[in-house]
């Protein structure tokens, strides 16, 4: 009986112990959320890194730390964090967001194309993936394909400006030039400043 207690009690111990672990990584992880919001990298990197030592298996800390690293010019410690958080979780949709947002940045559309993809595949809904997938496709001249992704992130998020712009400089190179107006014009008004630029270019 007092083995059977003792046993209990010990088990009870370390579901306190694991709570309070996760917890902790997961105020660590917050953290880093808000530093990152404030575009303190360096600050959002260190507090993600106190949320994988606690919990190395945090798939959401390497995706977001990631993120962090592109930002400061770590290329290759960001890749490696994505490739990490697609490891630990095969089906976390932003951390195929993550590796494509690299891909892209360095023009491997075609990687940057598949790794989109798959979080679309894994998130049909998923926005963030549909601009940048679109960016990549009209890299590579695909521009049946990026006109439907610009379309579809449209459709997620009226208020989308970037995907106005894309798809207004992409019927532009198409030779849409009233479309290509209404739609810089759309993005100029939603905040993007480079688009009322070249609205003059189209618009008469």
């Amino acid at each position: 009986m007092k083995k059977s207690t003792s046993l209990l009690l010990t088990l009870a111990l370390l579901g306190i112990l694991n709570s309070a672990y996760s917890q902790t990584a997961e105020q660590f992880y917050n953290l880093g959320i808000k530093k990152y919001q404030q575009n303190d990298y360096s600050g959002s990197i260190k507090e993600f890194d106190k949320a994988i030592k606690l919990k190395p298996t945090y798939s959401d800390a390497y995706v977001l730390r990631g993120n962090s690293k592109l930002y400061l010019n770590d290329s290759t410690g960001a890749i490696s964090d994505c490739n990490k958080a697609i490891s630990l979780n095969p089906d976390n949709t932003d951390a195929y967001t993550c590796r494509g947002s690299i891909n892209l940045y360095f023009k491997n559309y075609n990687k940057a194309i598949q790794d989109y993809s798959k979080a679309i595949e894994l998130d049909p809904k998923d926005i963030d993936a549909y601009f940048p997938r679109g960016s990549a496709e009209m890299a590579i001249r695909d521009y049946t394909n990026a006109l439907k992704d610009f379309n579809e992130a449209i459709k997620l998020n009226p208020q989308y400006g970037q995907a106005y712009y894309g798809r207004g400089e992409l019927k532009a190179l198409l030779g849409d030039t009233e479309s290509a107006c209404s739609d810089l014009k759309k993005a100029g008004n939603l905040g993007i400043p480079i688009a009322n630029i070249e609205a003059k270019k189209y618009c008469k």
